[in-house]
């Protein structure tokens, strides 16, 4: 049980361990980041890992970004258009501004980690243009993010989309429902996929 009972955004990962998912909480209210561990006997105990500034409006996924095998954070503020990637130090997150994403407030961000390679990919979604891109990290421990385009839907507006490895290709796919006419509808992961024009650079740690 949490306290307080209301605002609080879930996601999970590896953020302890290899080998046991961890769930990690948000609360949009005091824009405190705990974490815990399942334990049989008692349960999930949380810890604070972070406080984010300002409080509200947070959107965060996890994944394996570092190439370290434990899951990190990535925040984005519809204010700003701004995302930050929360380095775990294992009982704590370090957050640094990764980019900042042109036409704030119009971006659903996805994360999973492939299982091949063990590596997060990070899949976004511009709700204004019905953009799709991707965001594969590289074989480093730092590295700037570089958003890849992958695809375009129509319409543009009233999707919600989750990606995962849904096929069996060794890629990552989208699964995208539009609220319209109840459709499904799989989006393969391929190299001869036909790619918008990459967006704009916007400004980020790099």
């Amino acid at each position: 049980q949490v306290s307080p009972a209301t605002d609080w955004q879930f996601c999970s990962g590896k953020f302890h361990s290899t080998i046991q998912d961890s769930l990690c909480g948000y609360h949009s209210a005091t824009g405190g980041i705990w974490v815990a561990k399942y334990d049989p006997v008692t349960g999930f105990n949380f810890t604070r890992w972070a406080t984010v500034s300002p409080a509200a409006g947070w959107h965060f996924v996890a994944a394996n970004f570092r190439d370290n095998l434990l899951a990190e954070l990535v925040g984005y503020h519809p204010s700003n258009g701004t995302v930050w990637r929360g380095r775990n130090l294992g009982s704590s997150f370090q957050f640094d501004l990764w980019r900042t994403l042109f036409v704030a407030g119009a971006w659903k961000l996805m994360a999973v980690d492939v299982a091949a390679t063990g590596r997060g990919v990070l899949t976004a979604y511009h709700a204004a243009t019905g953009d799709l891109y991707q965001y594969d990290y590289p074989n480093a421990s730092n590295g700037p993010l570089t958003l890849e385009p992958r695809a375009t839907v129509t319409p543009a507006t009233g999707w919600q989309f989750q990606s995962g490895e849904f096929d069996t290709n060794s890629g990552v796919d989208v699964i995208g429902y539009h609220s319209s006419n109840g459709t499904l509808w799989l989006g393969r992961e391929t190299e001869q996929q036909p790619r918008p024009p990459k967006p704009p650079a916007g400004k980020g740690k790099e």
